[in-house]
Parts: structure tokens; C-alpha cells; sequence
């Protein structure tokens, strides 16, 4: 060896071959004393041969056991820069997060409430400490194999007398023992701290061991990557990129290729977001592919163990899923040994020449071309689909241009980069086409009725009689919208509902817009979730973000099945008789239950022209709610959706007090009924407690000075319908005239004083409808009052008159 630089490696080298040369001379030095074993006389012929052969190999071993240790501990002092920085990161993510923040630190008694037993680090931080565990492997890696990737250092390093295996073994050790105690340290602090704060609760020992294993893997899965790129790469550049590319190759695609079903795959659920943006419909391609993902498949894991709460009935943490460690182990042992026999063929002389690996330099183009790619295509969806293609085959180019002529070129020909970049296009090219044709069967698939279980479906019916935990919700200006989901699980139902998925399909990829030759063929947006249980065991989720008019009343028909019936029944009443467990938990979280068990009840009149408070006792109440359960529980869905007789009265069951009373309309907190002549043992408890009088209107006409009409137009005037709103009209009185649903600036709306026309509408309104035929919203001015009633005509109630003046 001539070179003497005082490199690393040349250290290395030197030191080695000192410790060997010593081993030898120290041999020849006893030898030359000719004594024998024991100090007997001088042995001769193939017993002294062998004797100083046994001789000189305890030497070597010797030799060879001190150049490791002297391997091991360069390469340690490597890396110590990295275990400082490591350490410190993981003590802010770990004992400080837990416990030195005031307002959620673990010593404050106000934030534990009893209740926290033990947390390793901050809720928020899982995912950073995950990462973060990922990013320290690949650090040490690609530090402790710097070596193969100089040219002075390669050579130096490589000359040592130790077999590549035994080179290779120091090295990981080193790295091992750098995750250790990068992460076992911080993690171990924070143990203590949480003893000191809340004592030990059992399990703690367990969790803690999990937690740690868990993160030590993530970092030797990250770790062995990058040992696997310094071994097939040229430069340190190269050896980063290409174990970033393959640390993140399954987020990238999982997430690129999720953007893009967004957009393309009609019914796509991975990842989608109910109005609101605060309820998944299922867990993205990332979530879903987590398990199989080297950087974040033990995110989720130690979200579930990093801390634990006391809730009933569950008094103590469950155990770790150690299988799956040990599924992950093995993955790791296949990672080193691939790492290994790679680093057994390596090649001195391509330390420092970048390009020559073009499998590695294609896999760096697809994982950030594709991130690129995903980026652009989601900021450029809005604006169109074959814009979004476009700019982000463009954006994918001109990364790839950057990656192949810049830090990946060496020396690879132009041709070669050409072929790269063409074979990422084709395959990306080919992903799209897949997706945007229906994802292989995705779209189109609506299972056969006799592998359903059952079923769950968008509610779409009347908030009113809601008998389910509410996902999302908006309301105001008569106006509202709501996400729940009814589960069914009897043959009719299940047809049904296959019945308008099958319809779904073809509407998921139109436009939004009105039809005015066939109004229930209008699209609006819409959340509309259909959720498979199959007998197999397996579920099938399918998700649109617009429906039609008629799909929409479809769904809401399945309130007229004996289901339906049942829910809604429980709902008003309380009575849970012959419901599931499951059905007595949703109803018990419903909104309109909370509204009939807890609200104040005001009674109307069909034009709202004087609300006013009834006073029940407890067992009123009771029999109010059972009768009126009883008259919901016989409705069918034509009754309740489009009632041919007129309104009787109103009556609302509210938790906000007078403030609902003004208006009469839907919220939240309400549930409003509108009692029509089926309500039979409704009216006679109002007539039997003295109440007909206030929900009875001898005279309509008398009471409305003037009426005002407005076609129900939801993609007319400056509020066109981009968010859901439900189809199901509900009345509602305001101090404004033409305050409707739906808003028109331009033309003239029809007004008329006229009492014969203001009889005739009043004859035909109706206080609710759902409008899948559409129709005529009344703005009705009330005889002395600064207040307006809003009513609907039917559109194929309406008469010949009113569409020549309304449109």
C-alpha cells in the first residue's frame, strides 16, 4: 500500500496492517527461540508443522478480532455526529413533548384527569417520529458506507485484511448500535418521566419494549436501504437519492397514484372527504398500503401503543402486534443479505463514476417524477382534467430533464436517458389510461345481491326522523345539508340500494346541471357513500360527490321499508323495541332524538302567523311522542315526501329556544313535523289537550297580503349550487321577503296580490316536498306582519298561469 494521506480510510488501513505485521514479528520472535511446548526441547517434522500452523491462525484470529473492534470503533466515531443530533431531535419529540409543555404536560393533573396512565411523546408527533427514525437509518447508512463511494477511501478501506463479510458485519454493528441508543435513549427518558409523573401502570414495561422495537426497525429497514444504494451507486449523491427513492417509492406511489383516482375513477373512496373535509370515507392508498410501506409501516402501530388512556370497559393496553414485527424482521434480514451479497461484488474502481446503474437511476425518475406529477395533477385538477394531464406530464419531463442531465447523468449517453425517461412516460401513460377506464373493474363493480350481507347508504330523507349519528351537517337561510349513513341488511332494501348504485355509475361522470326537459335527471353535488358488507367477510366501498334528483328521492324511498319504519319509530319515541344494539347507540347519538327527548315544543299554524310554546310535563311528553311515533312509524314514503293533502299545522321539537321559534326552519338541534291528515293520533292529542285551535287556519287567504313566485332553479343566479344541499324542502317563516333556497339576480319575479290567484296557490302549497320534480318556491307576506311564509307548489301541481309567469 503506497498511500499515506490521512484519510479515514487510510487510517484504517494503516492501523491494520500495524496490528498485523506486530502479530507476525512477536511469532518469528518466539519461534526463533526454538522452544517447544511447555519449554520442552525443540519439536521436529509435521508435528512442529502443525503446531506452528495452530500457532500463526491464533495469531491471524487475534489480528483479525482487533482490526474489527479497531473497525467498529472508527466507524462509530463516524457516526457520533449523527447519534448527537439524533438524540437531541428524539428528546424534544420524546420526554420534552410528554412532559415539558404546561398545558399538556403529563405532570399536569388537569390535563391527565386520572385518565392518562402513560404517553411516550405528543398525540401530533407520531408520524414526525416515525419519519424521523426512517431519515436517522438512512443518515447512518450512508455515513458508515461513505467508504465505497470515495475513490482514496474505497481503496484504502477495501485493502484491509478482513473478509468483505466481516467488513460489511463491523459496519452494520456500528449502525446498530447507533440506532440504539439515538432512539433508546430519548425513548428510555421518557419512560422514567412518566413513571415519575403517574407511577407504573401495567402494560407499561410491555408498550415501552414494543414502541422501541417498533422504531428501531423502522430505522434498520431505512438503514439497510441506503447500506443496499451505497452499494450500488457511484456517488454520495447517488447513494442518497437512490435510498430517499427506495425509502419512499410506496407514499409516493400510493399518494400519486391516489391523486389521481381522485379525479378520474368514478366512485373512488381511498381517501375522500365528506363536505365538511372532516370525515373519511375510507382510509387512502397510503393508509390502506401502510403495512407493506418501509417508511411508515409502523406509523399506525405506534400511534395505537405510544400512549394509553383509561376508558371503560377497556382498563388496559393491548398488546403489540409482535407477528407483524416479526414479518418485518424477516423483510429486514432479506434487505441485509441483499445488501451484503452486494457489497461482496462491488467493485473498487466505481467509487466516484455516477450513471452506470440504470435501474436505480429509473427507479429515482419514476418515485420523484411521480410525486411531481401527483403534485401538479391535484393544483391543476380545478381547472380541468386535460389541463391537470397535460401540466403534469409536462412538470414530469422537465424533473426528469434536471434528474438525467444534473445529478444522475455521469456517464450515461443521451439515448440511454431518453429511453428512460420514454419508458417512465409509457408506464405513467398506461396508469392513466387504466384509471380514467374504470380502474380495471372498479367503477363498473356493483356485487351480485347474493354475495351482500349488508348494506350501508347515504341517508337522504328527513333530517326530522334521523336515526343515525350525524357525520356533517350545515344549515341556515332555509337551506341545509346533511352526510349519515342507514344500514340495511333484508333482500328488498339491498335491491334497492344496488338499484341506484347501478344508477350512480353512470352519473358519476357527468356534469353538474339542471335538466329542464326531466328535472329528476338534474345533477347536483352530493355525498352519497354505498358500503358492502359481503358474505365472504369483505367490504366494498363506493364514493360520489354528485347524484340526480331521482337517485336522490330513490334512496330516500327506503324510509318507507319496514326498517325504515322501525328507525324512525325510535327516533321519535325512544322505543329501541326490536332494534339491534347497534341501532340503539346510533339513535341514542342522533340529533333528532336529542331534539324529541330534550327540546322545547312550539306549535304552528301552516303559515307560521303565531307560534307558540307548549308547557308538557314528563308523562305529555310521553304520550305526545308516542303518538306522534306512532302516526311517523304508518307513514309510507309517497306520504311523507309528497303529501297530496294540505298541511295542517307544524309542530317542533327545538334546543334552542325562541331564537328557532322565529323561524320555524330546520337546524340542527330541531326536528320539525308537519301533520297532515295521516297524523291521526297526533291531532287528537293536540284536540284532546286544547291545542287544535293554534295549528288550525280557517282561512289562508285572509292571512297573506301578498305572495311572490321563483321557479326552484338551483343552477340559476349568483347562488348556483357547488355545495350539497338537500332536495328536501322544508318550510320556514323570515322577517325578509324573498328569502328563498335558492337565489335568482336577474329577471323579474312574479308577484301578485291578486286573492283569487293567492287562494289558488295557497290550495296547492305545500310546507314540504322533496323537489326531485321540482317546483315553485312562495314567499308568502303575512296580513300585519313584517314576516314572509315560505311554502312550495309542486311543479306538476302547478297551474298553467303560474309557469307562463314563473318560468
Amino acid at each position: 500500500m503506497t498511500s499515506t494521506k490521512s484519510s479515514s480510510g487510510s487510517a484504517e488501513a494503516l492501523a491494520g496492517s500495524s496490528l498485523a505485521g506486530g502479530g507476525r514479528r512477536a511469532g518469528r520472535g518466539r519461534g526463533g527461540a526454538g522452544a517447544g511446548p511447555g519449554g520442552g526441547a525443540p519439536q521436529t517434522g509435521p508435528r512442529r508443522a502443525r503446531t506452528a500452523r495452530e500457532g500463526r491462525a491464533r495469531r491471524a484470529s487475534h489480528g483479525a478480532a482487533a482490526l474489527l473492534a479497531h473497525d467498529f470503533a472508527v466507524a462509530f466515531r463516524q457516526l457520533t455526529p449523527f447519534l448527537l443530533v439524533a438524540m437531541a431531535t428524539f428528546a424534544v419529540a420524546m420526554p420534552v413533548s410528554t412532559a415539558a409543555v404546561p398545558d399538556a404536560s403529563i405532570f399536569n393533573l388537569d390535563y391527565t384527569h386520572d385518565q392518562m396512565k402513560f404517553r411516550f411523546w405528543a398525540e401530533g408527533l407520531t408520524y414526525p417520529v416515525v419519519v424521523g427514525a426512517s431519515v436517522y437509518g438512512v443518515a447512518l447508512g450512508v455515513r458508515a458506507f461513505r467508504f465505497l463511494l470515495v475513490k482514496c477511501e474505497s481503496t484504502a478501506v477495501l485493502s484491509l485484511p478482513l473478509s468483505r463479510l466481516s467488513l460489511f458485519g463491523s459496519r452494520c454493528a456500528a449502525c446498530l448500535a447507533a440506532l440504539l441508543a439515538g432512539i433508546g435513549v430519548p425513548l428510555a427518558a421518557s419512560l422514567a418521566v412518566n413513571v415519575a409523573a403517574l407511577n407504573v401502570w401495567q402494560g407499561l414495561f410491555g408498550q415501552f419494549g414494543y414502541v422501541l422495537c417498533g422504531l428501531l426497525l423502522v430505522g434498520a429497514v431505512a438503514c439497510a436501504l441506503s447500506v443496499l444504494a451505497c452499494a450500488a451507486a457511484g456517488t454520495v449523491a447517488e447513494a442518497a437519492a437512490f435510498a430517499a427513492a427506495l425509502l419512499a417509492s410506496v407514499s409516493v406511489a400510493a399518494w400519486g397514484l391516489n391523486a389521481v383516482m381522485d379525479h378520474l375513477l368514478v366512485g373512488n373512496a381511498f381517501g375522500e372527504l365528506l363536505t365538511g373535509g372532516s370525515v373519511q370515507v375510507a382510509p387512502s392508498l397510503l393508509e390502506a398500503l401502510a403495512p407493506v410501506n418501509p417508511l411508515l409501516f409502523f406509523a399506525q402501530e405506534a400511534a395505537d401503543h405510544q400512549q394509553f388512556l383509561v376508558q371503560h370497559p377497556v382498563y388496559y393496553p393491548l398488546a403489540g402486534n409482535w407477528p407483524f414485527l416479526g414479518a418485518w424482521a424477516c423483510a429486514l434480514a432479506a434487505l441485509v443479505a441483499l445488501g451484503a451479497w452486494r457489497f461482496c461484488r462491488r467493485k473498487g474502481e466505481r467509487a466516484g463514476i455516477a450513471g452506470l446503474n440504470v435501474a436505480l437511476a429509473l427507479v429515482v425518475g419514476i418515485v420523484v417524477g411521480l410525486a411531481a406529477f401527483g403534485a401538479t395533477f391535484t393544483l391543476l385538477a380545478e381547472v380541468g382534467v386535460a389541463v391537470a394531464v397535460a401540466g403534469s406530464f409536462a412538470v414530469f419531463w422537465t424533473v426528469s430533464a434536471v434528474l438525467f442531465r444534473g445529478p444522475l447523468k455521469g456517464r450515461s449517453p443521451a439515448r440511454r436517458t431518453l429511453a428512460v425517461v420514454g419508458a417512465e412516460t409509457a408506464a405513467l401513460a398506461c396508469v392513466l389510461a387504466v384509471v380514467a377506464a374504470g380502474g380495471l373493474g372498479y367503477a363498473q363493480a356493483v356485487p351480485a345481491a347474493s354475495e351482500v350481507r349488508s348494506v350501508s347508504v347515504s341517508y337522504t330523507g328527513s333530517p326530522s326522523y334521523l336515526a343515525a349519528r350525524l357525520q356533517t351537517a350545515t344549515a341556515g337561510e332555509g337551506s341545509y345539508y346533511f352526510s349519515a349513513e342507514y344500514s340495511f341488511d333484508d333482500a328488498e332494501a339491498v335491491e334497492a340500494v344496488r338499484g341506484v348504485h347501478e344508477s350512480l355509475v353512470g352519473t358519476g361522470g357527468t356534469e353538474l346541471g339542471e335538466d329542464r326537459a326531466d328535472v329528476g335527471g338534474t345533477v347536483v353535488p352530493y355525498d352519497v357513500v354505498v358500503r358492502y358488507r359481503l358474505v365472504d367477510g369483505g367490504e366494498l366501498v363506493r364514493y360520489y360527490d354528485r347524484a340526480t334528483l331521482d337517485e336522490l328521492a330513490a334512496l330516500a324511498e327506503l324510509d318507507g321499508t319496514e326498517r325504515g319504519r322501525n328507525l324512525a319509530r325510535g327516533a321519535v319515541s325512544g322505543d329501541l323495541s326490536g332494534l339491534e344494539d347497534a341501532d340503539a347507540q346510533a339513535i341514542g347519538a342522533s340529533s333528532a332524538r336529542q331534539a324529541y327527548a330534550l327540546g322545547d315544543i312550539y306549535l304552528a299554524d301552516r303559515l307560521y302567523t303565531a307560534p307558540m310554546l307548549v308547557n308538557c310535563d314528563a308523562q305529555a311528553r310521553a304520550e305526545l311522542l308516542d303518538a306522534l311515533a306512532a302516526d311517523v312509524a304508518g307513514q309510507s314514503a309517497q306520504d311523507r315526501y309528497h303529501p297530496e293533502g294540505a298541511c295542517r299545522g307544524v309542530i317542533m321539537f327545538t334546543q334552542q329556544g325562541d331564537a328557532a321559534a322565529e323561524t320555524f326552519a330546520y337546524g340542527i338541534e330541531n326536528a320539525v313535523v308537519y301533520l297532515t291528515d295521516e297524523f291521526e293520533r297526533t291531532l287528537a292529542w293536540l284536540e284532546e289537550k286544547g291545542l287544535s285551535p293554534y295549528v288550525s287556519l280557517d282561512d289562508a287567504a285572509a292571512c297573506v297580503e301578498e305572495v311572490t313566485v321563483q321557479r326552484w332553479a338551483p343552477f340559476e343566479g349568483m347562488n348556483e349550487v357547488t355545495e350539497p344541499r338537500s332536495a328536501y324542502f322544508m318550510g320556514y317563516r323570515a322577517d325578509v321577503e324573498q328569502r328563498f333556497v335558492t337565489m335568482q339576480d336577474f329577471g323579474t319575479k312574479f308577484s301578485t296580490d291578486d286573492a283569487g290567484q293567492i287562494s289558488e296557490l295557497l290550495g296547492l302549497a305545500k310546507n314540504t316536498l322533496y323537489l326531485d320534480g321540482g317546483g315553485y318556491l312562495l314567499s308568502c307576506k303575512l296580513a300585519g306582519q313584517e314576516a314572509w311564509a315560505y311554502l312550495v307548489v309542486s311543479a306538476e301541481d302547478a297551474p298553467e298561469w303560474l309557469i307562463r309567469v314563473a318560468g
